[in-house]
């Protein structure tokens, strides 16, 4: 019965390691985030300051929002993707620990396999 909790502890580091990891991911993708508005935000102000004619000035704003809306939804995007896959870790580590966790058939109510 002991080498069941040597499973259970594995799971445990094996998912602190997982987030650990995601933290990181986490961090690098908030940071394209921010790259990325700042090259929108830098860009727009290169076409507010400039003196175009009305036109050019409608179509560059116009340029400007269309980027902006396709960075948000595809900020939104990743975020959600980045999230489910925590999820889906999390609830496999649960799974995981569950039918390892020694003497889970009268804690839990489990039938055992065997």
């Amino acid at each position: 019965m002991c080498q069941q909790w040597f499973s259970v502890v594995g799971l445990a580091l094996e998912v602190v390691g997982f987030l650990f990891i995601a933290w990181e991911w986490r961090h690098v993708f908030e940071h394209s985030v921010a790259l990325r508005q700042a090259a929108v935000e830098e860009d727009y102000e290169l076409t507010r300051g400039r003196t175009f004619s009305r036109v050019h000035r409608l179509a560059s704003a116009s340029m400007w929002r269309n980027t902006q809306r396709e960075n948000l939804k595809d900020n939104k995007r990743r975020a959600r993707m980045f999230y489910s896959g925590v999820v889906l870790v999390l609830l496999g580590f649960v799974c995981q620990a569950i039918g390892s966790l020694p003497y889970a058939v009268s804690v839990i109510g489990f039938k055992s396999c065997s």
